[in-house]
């Protein structure tokens, strides 16, 4: 899992407007664009289709050529402190149980559940039903609940 590299040198701050999202933007003959790729582009290269501008700094109005870095979508987000990268630094659930291999359980959705946790719920479940008098039948092999 990455995580952001320390930072040695001071922000700079961008004096200007900033966007709705608090990134340095700046007037061009192309319209506005982000200060953070300009200066990227300026002083090291071009930015590779796929490829977003990191803030090691955290700064998003900082536009110090040394706090930023071209990396993937997914490399940016597992780096900021965000839901998603919360949860993906997550090695145990809430009630203590490790998250390996063989006790998770992903979604459709990308999420990763505890196998132990999701049994006991599971059963916790069932249970409240069979005390409201329903029953659990195999119907052409796939077992359904039938209401009381």
């Amino acid at each position: 899992m990455s995580h952001t590299p320390k930072v040695k040198s001071q922000c700079w701050q961008w004096p200007g407007a900033l966007d709705d999202e608090g990134y340095a933007r700046l007037q061009t003959r192309n319209g506005w664009s982000r200060v953070q790729r300009l200066i990227y582009e300026a002083v090291n290269r071009a930015i590779h289709e796929g490829l977003v501008i990191d803030h090691l700094c955290r700064n998003r109005a900082c536009f110090n050529p040394k706090h930023l870095e071209a990396v993937t979508n997914k490399v940016n987000v597992l780096r900021g402190i965000g839901q998603t990268a919360q949860n993906a630094r997550k090695t145990h659930c809430k009630n203590g149980h490790a998250l390996l291999q063989n006790n998770l359980e992903r979604s459709m959705l990308p999420k990763r559940h505890c196998v132990i946790c999701a049994r006991k719920r599971r059963r916790e479940w069932e249970q409240r039903r069979r005390a409201k008098g329903w029953h659990s039948k195999r119907i052409n092999g796939k077992m359904t609940w039938i209401a009381p």
